[in-house]
């Protein structure tokens, strides 16, 4: 069971409670929810974290947790849910940030309606006009320049809190999840790839010209998230528990020995650093060539330490 299956299901489950006036039966609501009841007390020992404001206790909503090993679902102080929502000034900030690239690289519909939702947010909120250039400054406008002439450039660029390059032939700009993507073409991995703008550190502009690529995939959620993503199984012992909130699973099961998980892993340092940061709670991980970043680091920690 995936961290995103667990989230809908918690959605589900509060306004479930508020209309049983906070009570319900712990069995009985796992059989409407199509999960076992330790799997549904689990869910329910989570929302004790939810609140209004996070920085005050008296703000959360309350569980009995007594109650809740006995078999029985008590839940209260969460009627700041059925309230209007308000943006906060962050929030109002990044919805603007998006409605912007949206309105620019939308065909005439889209543009027409995101300028509408855009000129509402704008005068509800107290966020000051944001200046959302696309073209990113001059980086921008020699990216610009590159796709409408079918030119290759050379770009450095962060990931994985890491500096890379690459020599690309830039495609299209395009807006998704409130950031803006340069879709490209990777001429040293030959194929596709997106780079976030703000990411992008250097462009560099040469003369020759790009090869006829076609269309690149469609910029949508699944595209973003699985592009050269490995799925990789890691087998946890219990104190590692927490990460089935913390990891982007798509599969959780849970093990006498401990749990199973199951991900996507889109970036490799990433994943190296949990697994360090884990340490002997790694039981085992499939494919095992996935653990090979966390090997090297752990050479590298011990090769700095007999230096030092």
């Amino acid at each position: 069971m995936g961290s995103s299956e667990r989230v809908a299901r918690l959605l589900a489950l509060v306004p479930y409670l508020q209309r049983q006036g906070g009570f319900a039966d712990l069995a009985q609501t796992a059989q409407m929810l199509g999960v076992s009841v330790e799997q549904l007390r689990k869910d329910v020992r989570l929302l004790q974290f939810v609140g209004e404001d996070m920085r005050s206790p008296g703000a959360l909503i309350d569980i009995d947790l007594e109650g809740l090993n006995e078999g029985d679902i008590f839940l209260s102080n969460a009627d700041f849910l059925s309230k209007p929502m308000r943006l906060s000034a962050d929030e109002a900030v990044s919805l603007e940030v998006g409605l912007r690239a949206l309105a620019e690289l939308g065909g005439a519909e889209v543009s027409a309606a995101a300028k509408s939702a855009l000129a509402k947010i704008s005068a509800a909120s107290a966020a000051a006009p944001i200046d959302m250039s696309l073209d990113a400054g001059e980086q921008g406008a020699a990216l610009e320049k590159a796709a409408a002439e079918n030119l290759v450039v050379e770009i450095g660029y962060q990931r994985g809190g890491e500096e890379r390059h690459a020599r690309i032939e830039p495609k299209r700009l395009s807006a998704k999840g409130g950031h803006v993507y340069l879709q490209a073409w990777n001429i040293e991995a030959g194929g596709w790839r997106s780079y976030r703008t703000d990411r992008i550190t250097s462009v560099q502009a040469t003369e020759e010209r790009g090869q006829a690529r076609g269309e690149p995939p469609a910029l949508d959620d699944s595209w973003l998230s699985t592009a050269k993503a490995q799925k990789v199984k890691v087998k946890l012992a219990p104190e590692a528990a927490w990460v089935e909130e913390y990891w982007p699973t798509t599969s959780v099961v849970h093990t006498d020995g401990g749990l199973e998980v199951e991900l996507n892993v889109v970036d490799p340092n990433w994943f190296a650093h949990e697994l360090l940061r884990l340490g002997p709670a790694v039981l085992g991980v499939d494919p095992r060539e996935a653990a090979a970043g966390a090997a090297q680091l752990a050479r590298q920690a011990l090769e700095n330490y007999k230096v030092g």
